[in-house]
């Protein structure tokens, strides 16, 4: 991917696939809202729960949702990956350095470790 390339197009390259990281994540993060509600048990939408309201009946949860994010959560804790850049030349050691920071500042910045 990087081999071609003089530092300033692998530094370009690399800036625009962060940029590209960050919308994406930007976007997640509208619809990770819903998606944790679900998992805490929040499945039933407004108008289901008036609905069973009206009827007077329960709105039961059996959220087993929860359950299998909590074990895919533990199988990935048990087996983290951090990403490391290395150089490809001696040459690209100082960009490999930088986009290691950058990497480690999102680490920290968002708490990739604890999600």
């Amino acid at each position: 991917m990087f081999e071609k390339l003089s530092k300033k197009e692998k530094l370009q390259k690399s800036k625009k696939i962060f940029m590209h990281a960050v919308s994406k994540d930007a976007s997640w993060q509208g619809d990770s809202a819903e998606y944790f509600r679900f998992r805490d048990g929040e499945q039933w939408s407004t108008e289901e729960k008036q609905i069973l309201e009206e009827e007077q009946r329960p709105a039961l949860t059996f959220n087993l949702t929860k359950s299998s994010v909590d074990l895919i959560m533990g199988m990935n804790e048990d087996s983290k990956k951090r990403y490391r850049v290395s150089p490809t030349e001696p040459t690209d050691a100082f960009l490999a350095e930088v986009l290691n920071d950058i990497a480690d500042w999102v680490y920290e910045q968002y708490d990739f470790e604890d999600e």
